[in-house]
């Protein structure tokens, strides 16, 4: 627990000092996002399965099925801290990018959920500009397919990074 605590530090304090020098990919969309400032996901998607999905769904007989259908769920995989996720979370890091950026490009104010926080993605490597790009890559996982549709920040170490920049000196 130690070493992986060691580990979620040392990705956060190099995030911290990629400062303004490292160079910005130029987006589609209008806003750039230095993909050095985004955060590590900490998990690789499709690891350890569980073999289970959550309970069977049932949709009733209807036209154009006289029968009744049981559909399985995907089954689920393991997120941080045992936490079972969707084996396709996290998202590829690429497509993420490219919803924060689309975010960032709406004035903060989330695409697929404009209810969520309004976001912003600072560059400074201090504790409060760490943990607002921290928390504006959560809601952007959150909600990168849909309002709550996405993956949830249990198939990140985004929880771990926000609690180790928390300890950070202002």
């Amino acid at each position: 627990m130690q070493i992986q605590a060691l580990t979620h530090l040392a990705a956060l304090l190099a995030i911290a000092s990629a400062g303004v020098n490292a160079v910005p990919v130029k987006s589609r969309a209008g806003v750039t996002v230095d993909p050095s400032l985004v955060p590590p996901f900490g998990i690789i998607p499709g690891q350890n399965p569980t073999g289970t999905g959550g309970p069977p769904i049932i949709i009733p007989p209807s036209l154009p099925f006289p029968r009744e259908a049981v559909l399985t769920p995907p089954p689920d995989c393991k997120g941080a801290n045992g936490i079972a996720i969707p084996c396709t979370c996290p998202p590829d890091r690429s497509i993420f990018i490219a919803s924060l950026e689309a975010n960032l490009s709406n004035d903060g104010v989330p695409v697929n959920n404009p209810d969520a926080a309004t976001i912003t993605f600072p560059t400074g490597g201090d504790r409060e500009s760490v943990l607002a790009r921290l928390t504006a890559c959560t809601i952007t996982l959150q909600n990168i397919n849909g309002p709550g549709v996405g993956c949830p920040q249990a198939s990140t170490t985004f929880a771990a990074q926000i609690a180790a920049a928390q300890a950070l000196p202002n």
